[in-house]
């Protein structure tokens, strides 16, 4: 939806086909942290894309919030981070990337976030760091599209890409054939359903969600690569697993339990909230742990923007710039030379 947007913008006719409803897949299904769990531990080709998108989300959000009147809630919670290891390497890459980095000492966590009691170790804390509601933001971006006169397609799967000359001419869907100069490969998890040579991979997360009481915490919190959300609301989200188990999305007890137990060593107390929600979501997966964004390097038209794993909500508006100005034959923002699918490498 937000690579729509921008070609859209850019006076680009768009057409937005899609094989279920936009936005219901991994997209639905994601926490929205809009920073990666680790920052310093994450692949460094990937700063660039992160640093846009960040500075673009509470631009984004205001936007959409004015056109449309559904807040997609970008909050800058903060990260606070109960597992302070490996400090040094987490300064070098605050320095950096000129990002605010606190270490905090047993009582200075107690402060920034009075929930934590009982909190007796040190902590970190990356203040500047938002969160999105991919629930609110999924229905903002699509009355933002119909608005603009961008025509969306759903229910229906595009089955083949049509080429003539090894260039593309049509993509033949469930609902008939539609011609285009240029085509946009951004299912996700089912990239290589469409195109078997990107051997992407589905992997599942699953996460629970807690009614709690409004403001019991207000920073997003993370211990041991478990995390919780709080939203406006009251609501604590919890993720996430990652299980390799194709494209199964059913949710397990075990799952929750491994949760639940986890939630509650971050939030003592959490467990007295009842579950309200478990679901789970597919992840696209790429070999090389990065995702493909650019022109597929044997078709002329036939572009890629998919295969972003764990940050896709992150990386979104960085995403959809830079595969703007590969297709337009701007000069990238960014290096795109990581990005680039090449067939040897699955």
């Amino acid at each position: 939806m937000l690579t729509a947007r921008v070609l859209a913008l850019e006076g680009q006719h768009v057409q937005l086909i899609e094989r279920g409803a936009v936005g219901q897949e991994s997209s639905w299904a994601g926490g929205g942290i809009l920073s990666p769990l680790y920052p310093w531990r994450e692949n460094p080709e990937l700063d660039g894309l992160i640093k846009y998108s960040q500075k673009e989300y509470p631009l984004l959000a205001q936007a959409l919030y004015q056109e449309t009147g559904i807040d997609p809630e970008w909050i800058q919670s903060g990260l606070l981070l109960l597992d302070a290891q490996d400090t040094d390497k987490a300064s070098d890459w605050a320095e950096r990337n000129q990002t605010t980095l606190q270490e905090l000492n047993p009582g200075q966590t107690k402060t920034t976030e009075p929930a934590l009691d009982g909190f007796a170790g040190h902590a970190m804390l990356l203040p500047e760091t938002g969160q999105i509601r991919s629930s609110r933001l999924i229905p903002a971006l699509k009355q933002h599209l119909i608005n603009s006169g961008i025509s969306i397609l759903e229910q229906t799967e595009v089955r083949h890409i049509s080429l003539r000359n090894n260039e593309v001419h049509a993509v033949e869907t469930t609902n008939g054939e539609f011609k285009a100069k240029a085509i946009v490969v951004a299912n996700g998890a089912w990239g290589s359903q469409l195109l078997p040579e990107l051997a992407i991979r589905p992997i599942r997360g699953q996460m629970i969600c807690y009614q709690a009481a409004q403001g019991l915490v207000s920073h997003i919190l993370l211990k041991k690569s478990t995390y919780m959300i709080p939203r406006r609301d009251g609501h604590i989200l919890v993720g996430s697993t990652v299980e390799d188990v194709g494209f199964d999305k059913g949710v397990t007890e075990e799952a929750r339990m491994r949760l639940s137990e986890a939630a509650g060593e971050i939030l003592p107390g959490i467990n007295q909230f009842l579950v309200v929600s478990h679901w789970s979501g597919l992840r696209p997966a790429t070999q090389t742990g990065l995702p493909y964004i650019g022109r597929h390097p044997e078709i002329k038209g036939l572009y890629l923007n998919t295969g972003h794993h764990r940050n896709g909500i992150l990386l979104a508006p960085g995403s959809a710039r830079l595969l703007a100005d590969i297709l337009l034959d701007r000069k990238p923002y960014v290096s795109a030379a990581a990005f680039q699918f090449q067939p040897d490498s699955t």
